[in-house]
């Protein structure tokens, strides 16, 4: 049996992972809920409050969400924060389907997507965004792979192939 819980925040998050909506095929979807998943007591999920805005095709790194294939997500992120989710920024450009980095240099960057395939966006204190850098390839549906001082991109529609590496 599933053991479902709702619980405080900071008892959850140490050592699980948090999975935030998705598509279930249809059109009636969770596309704002959250839950916690702790790989290490697989019957035990735990349920947070739901995100402010209908979300699909969004990354998350720590506690912040961007982008969405519709709606106010696209050009958007949301952060959790004192147990209730909260819009943290505006971005310059619509994201979906792009990757996300923290760099320790220049904080939460946010690279590709459609919409955005060959551009990144820097996340600011103050929730605006600010232009990164160009990319060398266009960027959709990649994965990203953090290795703390540089991110590897792999993968992905345009460039299935392809491996990338950014500082």
């Amino acid at each position: 049996a599933m053991d479902t819980k709702s619980c405080k925040l900071l008892e959850c998050i140490v050592d699980m992972m948090f999975i935030t909506s998705g598509y279930d095929g249809g059109y009636g979807g969770s596309y704002k809920t959250v839950e916690i998943f702790d790989p290490s007591k697989p019957s035990f999920t735990c349920s947070l409050p739901d995100m402010t805005v209908y979300r699909t095709n969004h990354v998350a790194v720590d506690l912040t969400v961007c982008g969405s294939s519709f709606g106010d997500g696209m050009r958007s992120c949301e952060r959790l924060q004192d147990g209730k989710w909260v819009v943290s920024h505006s971005l310059q450009q619509k994201r979906k389907g792009h990757v996300m980095w923290r760099s320790p240099s220049q904080g939460i960057i946010l690279i590709g997507g459609d919409h955005s395939t060959d551009t990144t966006e820097k996340l600011q204190e103050d929730g605006s965004s600010v232009w990164g850098w160009r990319l060398q390839h266009n960027t959709w549906g990649a994965c990203s792979i953090d290795l703390g001082q540089s991110v590897v991109i792999t993968g992905g529609y345009y460039t299935m192939k392809t491996v990338t590496q950014y500082t």
